[in-house]
């Protein structure tokens, strides 16, 4: 396993006296996210199949921690959260993955269900209606990925990848893998998607720039 994606588990911290008690259970997923991290690495068949694990788990973590989440809310009450590069064969994985709590295995976020849509293109991620984020399964060309970042920014979505160097191009969120694992943020992206994510989670993420 090369050094830069090697797990360091011990990653997480307790939180210091006097946070409020709202913040636990923002703490608590992002933990059980980071946990899950070391516990998938030594399944995954390449760096980037460890990448995209990892990063299903804490986009979970990141989606709970955003405020206004109800608002993102379909018609029918659930969460549309789109997995974009269908024909990854790590796709049905990634849903599970981003759908199910890892702790106890339920369902759903925040008390609302979340419905998986696997779409591959710009095209197809028009037809969906209010998606509540969108996360890449698969890496994507230059081009593509810019068209991605302009559609979030204009949809008002946050987009996750987790993919190395993206986060530093423009994408909302992804995953830092140094001396440990945790959440990255873009925060000038956030803001122009107008997404706002609680301050619980910014203590445990990595900011850029």
């Amino acid at each position: 396993m090369p050094p830069s994606l090697r797990p360091h588990c011990p990653i997480a911290r307790r939180p210091a006296r006097g946070w409020r008690v709202r913040a636990g259970g923002v703490l608590l997923a992002v933990w059980i996210a980071l946990g899950s991290v070391c516990a998938s690495s030594a399944l995954a068949d390449s760096a980037d199949d460890r990448r995209v694990r990892a990063g299903a788990r804490l986009f979970r973590s990141l989606l709970t921690a955003q405020l206004a989440l109800e608002d993102k809310a379909a018609k029918d009450g659930s969460l549309h959260v789109v997995v974009f590069g269908a024909g990854n064969g790590l796709a049905p994985e990634v849903g599970d993955l981003i759908a199910t709590s890892g702790e106890s295995g339920k369902g759903g976020i925040r008390d609302m269900p979340v419905a998986i849509e696997r779409v591959g293109s710009v095209a197809e991620l028009a037809q969906v209606r209010q998606p509540a984020g969108v996360f890449l399964a698969a890496a994507q060309s230059p081009d593509d990925l810019a068209k991605l970042i302009r559609w979030s920014t204009d949809a008002h979505v946050v987009l996750y990848s987790p993919f190395e160097g993206d986060v530093e191009h423009g994408v909302a969120a992804g995953l830092a893998v140094e001396a440990r694992v945790q959440p990255y943020l873009n925060t000038g992206a956030l803001q122009a998607a107008g997404v706002e994510i609680k301050p619980f989670y910014l203590k445990v993420a990595k900011v850029f720039p």
